[in-house]
């Protein structure tokens, strides 16, 4: 990626979980250029980062309720049906454990 992108994917990163926002203010240009060069979109990519970060910390050992603060999803009601966030979970690693057809 160049520059400007390795940049606006680094931010992103750092911001997972704060107060920051979403991290998606990236300029159009670099969406298309993003797009163009990975093959997915930069919004697609950031889900997947939070995925990953959080499989990891599960994977760590982390309490559930950290990795959901720490992948942004803090501001969840408590006594909700399953959480978008153990939903998207769930999902992203069926996914990334199904065998890919070739």
């Amino acid at each position: 990626m160049g520059t400007r992108l390795d940049e606006a994917a680094m931010d992103y990163l750092r911001r997972i979980g704060t107060s920051g926002g979403s991290g998606l203010d990236v300029p159009a240009d670099l969406q298309r250029t993003f797009h163009e060069q990975t093959g997915t979109s930069f919004a697609r990519w950031c889900y997947a980062a939070r995925m990953r970060i959080a499989r990891d910390m599960l994977a760590g050992g982390a309490k559930p309720s950290a990795v959901s603060r720490r992948v942004g999803y803090a501001h969840l009601p408590t006594s909700a049906p399953p959480s978008p966030a153990s939903t998207d979970y769930r999902r992203a690693t069926i996914r990334s454990a199904r065998p890919r057809k070739v």
